[in-house]
């Protein structure tokens, strides 16, 4: 079992045990707002692009931005039957499952695009119900 940190403290106090914990490598769970001075938000990142690899050839890209004019909270997964989008500002239909996938025709023929090469596939659209509940309670349950 690891160990965290929950920052439950006035607000003005945020900012100061947050960079500390953060600083010594603790995993650090604190509610908004981090800070309250303009000065000290500009020391955190305004974007960030990530890409992650983890094994058996799967990897993730993600791309957060408190700076984006946009407000998304979309995940998208894809994988070689399915693919799986959930939406956290749609209020009705957060999580849609698609049936849908890419196969290669046949290796042994050369093709003149990479489009002609591959078989696509589109089934059922999937949307389950998801039961919410206290979103801070399940937040800190999970952390």
């Amino acid at each position: 079992m690891g160990y965290a940190i929950v920052v439950a403290t006035p607000v003005f106090t945020h900012y100061p045990l947050v960079k500390e914990c953060i600083l010594a490598g603790k995993d650090t769970f604190v509610e908004k707002p981090l800070t309250l001075r303009v000065e000290e938000g500009k020391e955190r990142e305004d974007v960030v692009f990530v890409t992650l690899y983890f094994s058996k050839k799967v990897l993730a890209h993600i791309h957060v931005s408190w700076l984006d004019p946009h407000k998304v909270r979309k995940m998208t997964i894809v994988g070689s039957k399915k693919m799986v989008v959930f939406d956290d500002m749609e209020r009705a239909n957060k999580l849609i499952l698609y049936d849908r996938e890419v196969e290669r025709v046949n290796n042994n023929y050369h093709y003149n695009s990479f489009g002609e090469a591959l078989s696509l596939k589109f089934g059922d659209i999937h949307i389950p119900r998801i039961n919410s509940g206290e979103l801070l309670k399940l937040e800190c349950q999970h952390f």
